[in-house]
């Protein structure tokens, strides 16, 4: 795995979810069971399961179920589907984006007023109505500068788009497309995990 993918994958959950991509990624298109990585890892199944939902939330596996004949129970069998990691980051970064553009807009849009212990933090029109006493400790309210709050989103906004641009420069790899027929969704894997065991 590339380090942009295991930062990314240790985010989604920590060392148990990167040992688990691992491998799957050594596995390259081959599938797996669920138990069979359980044991690989030396983790049980439950734990791997857990992790393997992490990574399907993700688009970062794919997988079939099939029913065992020999005992009727259903066999999940999953592969890796590491293709599109970097549309996800971006779409990830892109929405934290718009909310600090959002938090930008309404710092600019407001004048502040906040305590002199730092309580309470309030737009003009709401320290009119507390007049322009603190709710907590009822010291008065100040006029509380916000340009050092206003360079910390614009900060935050530059180098999450700077971040954007240095993954659009790695992509490398085509996305893997969906396998067709059932399954695939977190939900419908824990739903039919949970069906199995009743």
């Amino acid at each position: 795995m590339d380090e942009l993918l295991t930062k990314f994958v240790f985010y989604i959950g920590g060392e148990i979810c990167n040992k688990l991509a691992l491998e799957l990624e050594k596995l390259g298109d081959k599938e797996i069971t669920d138990q069979e990585l359980a044991e690989m890892l030396g983790e049980d199944i439950n734990t791997t399961r857990k992790n393997l939902y992490k990574l399907l939330d993700y688009n970062l596996v794919t997988y079939r179920r099939t029913r065992d004949k020999s005992n009727g129970w259903i066999v999940f069998f999953f592969r890796a589907n590491f293709g599109g990691y970097e549309n996800i980051l971006i779409e990830r970064n892109n929405k934290q984006i718009e909310n600090w553009r959002n938090l930008l807009e309404y710092e600019k849009e407001n004048i502040w007023y906040a305590c002199d212990a730092g309580c309470t933090r309030v737009i003009f029109d709401k320290a009119t109505e507390m007049g322009f006493r603190c709710p907590q400790c009822e010291s008065l309210l100040n006029f509380k500068d916000n340009n050092q709050r206003i360079n910390d989103l614009l900060g935050k906004i530059e180098i999450a788009e700077k971040e954007n641009d240095a993954i659009r420069g790695t992509r490398k790899r085509p996305v893997k497309k969906k396998a067709k027929g059932k399954g695939g969704s977190k939900a419908a894997a824990e739903k039919e995990h949970a069906a199995e065991i009743d």
